[in-house]
């Protein structure tokens, strides 16, 4: 009797690893789709969280892969040629649900194939992403500094839309801070002066009379956050002070998005140190930059060590510096790491793939795009799916 006890509590703590190694390893948008089963062959897929796409949008979006509609009635109707399907229900009150029913007829795995595929499209609508397949894998772009950056202004409302819009998932940008203390977006003070004349002594009101040379108005970090979610918000290109007072600024009126969908980044431990001290919860995102290099030491990975799991993303810049070694030394929070890909090399958006990586942060995704169509590593079909 004793034998089966502890037998089963051994079982139970190994599907309980199995199940904690899984979460870990789940990309940090999966716990904004939530996936019900309501009875056999009753599923529903929920979105948690506002999608960027218009709920008219979804729904068109569903017509073409699935059914037409009877929007009166929210209920969407399969093709009289699909017997695979006998309902799908729409639920738009709130954010956006789909209340799936399948044919007696349907096998199990062919359910949850179906189940898949809503699931992609719903991804989909919450950020308007595409999969681009690569050797039969596939990868997910995080726009630098919007993503788009050779066809609009960086680090601007335009070019962050543009980027979602082209199927990026994240989106990094830079944040500076004005004289009086007012977080808005903008490279590096030497940047910002040249392109649009405001340099560091200015305040707020100086900044918001600011236009890039291409007409783009400069933005405020405010207006970005009430307007977007899935940002990583790079800091770097601040004093340490400033980068305190940024970090401030977000608590106090943003902290619902810094525990949830938006990213801190910062290149020095003792940042890390100062928002551990205000919230444990706050995402981070940790910068390995390959310049400057002198603001590093040289033994950084053993001194973050400890504090791997606590951390939720490593940027590493160039990707190149990303190797089978550097993997090991990160070991199970390797998966954590986003490889910057430099000159939208296709070459090595291959070979960190080829290494396990589903996320890599590029400048220009429709370059990036081209590039992959022109070499015939993923197909039109594909793309346009």
């Amino acid at each position: 009797m004793k034998k089966n006890v502890l037998l089963l509590l051994l079982l139970f703590f190994i599907s309980s690893l199995f199940a904690q190694i899984h979460e870990q390893q789940t990309q940090h948008f999966e716990k904004f789709l939530q996936v019900e089963k309501i009875a056999s062959r009753e599923v529903k897929i929920s979105l948690l969280i506002k999608p960027y796409t218009s709920k008219k949008k979804f729904v068109e979006l569903l017509e073409i892969d699935y059914c037409k509609s009877d929007t009166s009635s929210k209920i969407l109707f399969t093709d009289e040629s699909n017997s695979e399907m006998k309902m799908i229900r729409v639920d738009t009150n709130q954010f956006v649900s789909i209340h799936l029913i399948f044919s007696k007829r349907v096998s199990s795995k062919k359910c949850q194939k179906i189940i898949n595929d809503f699931q992609i499209i719903m991804k989909r609508c919450l950020m308007n992403w595409q999969d681009f397949p690569i050797s039969n894998q596939s990868i997910y772009y995080i726009g630098h500094r919007g993503g788009v950056i050779t066809h609009f202004q960086e680090n601007t409302n335009d070019v962050i839309w543009a980027g979602k819009t082209l199927g990026i998932s994240y989106v990094e940008v830079d944040v500076l801070l004005s004289h009086d203390n007012i977080p808005f977006l903008g490279h590096d003070w030497k940047y910002m002066s040249d392109q649009t004349k405001i340099i560091q002594e200015n305040d707020s009101i100086d900044v918001s009379r600011a236009y890039y040379h291409d007409e783009q108005k400069v933005m405020f970090l405010s207006s970005l956050l009430q307007k977007h979610e899935f940002i990583i918000l790079d800091l770097v290109h601040n004093s340490l002070e400033d980068q305190k007072k940024i970090i401030n600024y977000l608590y106090k009126h943003f902290s619902k998005n810094i525990l949830s969908t938006i990213y801190l980044q910062i290149d020095r431990f003792v940042m890390y140190k100062y928002i551990q001290s205000i919230n444990t919860e706050i995402l981070i995102s940790y910068n390995y930059r390959d310049k400057n290099t002198n603001r590093w030491k040289p033994n950084w990975i053993n001194q973050m060590k400890p504090f791997f799991d606590e951390i939720d993303m490593f940027v590493i810049n160039p990707s190149k510096k990303v190797t089978s070694n550097l993997l090991k030394q990160f070991g199970g929070n390797a998966h954590k790491i986003i490889p910057v890909i430099q000159r939208n090399n296709v070459t090595e958006v291959k070979r960190v793939v080829s290494l396990g990586f589903k996320f890599v942060m590029i400048d220009d995704v429709m370059i990036m795009t081209n590039r992959l169509l022109k070499k015939n590593v993923i197909s039109f079909e594909n793309l346009v799916k």
